[in-house]
């Protein structure tokens, strides 16, 4: 198998995420995307952090524990402080495109207090 560059791999866990929130197991994602379950695994909670989400979010998507989902985040490179930068740009973003409070939570899967709370804080 030939190796994939970082961008065909950052394509491919933002793909992983969506398959994975649309109800597919992750060892089905890992058969169709042609890749190993850890490298499915990690590039969920990769992708999901960079979206906005908590690690903790991430790693049950991805069916890891919190601490292990926070270990793969950090080996990813997303400390606390760009995860919640990531997340404040996605709330913003949203809101400027006019998504409701309950449309951001909902395609986000963060919590609406958080929303709320970033809106309010713009």
């Amino acid at each position: 198998m030939c190796e994939r560059s970082a961008s065909e791999r950052r394509t491919d866990a933002i793909g992983a995420l969506s398959m994975r929130r649309d109800g597919l197991s992750v060892d089905d994602i890992a058969d169709v995307l042609a890749v190993p379950a850890a490298q499915v695994r990690r590039g969920i909670i990769a992708a999901g952090v960079e979206q906005g989400l908590s690690a903790a979010a991430a790693g049950r998507l991805a069916g890891v524990s919190r601490a292990r989902a926070a270990t793969i985040a950090r080996e990813e490179g997303w400390t606390v402080d760009r995860r919640l930068r990531a997340r404040r740009k996605t709330i913003t973003g949203l809101s400027r495109a006019g998504l409701s409070v309950r449309d951001i939570v909902d395609r986000t899967g963060l919590s609406e207090r958080t929303v709320r709370a970033v809106r309010r804080a713009r």
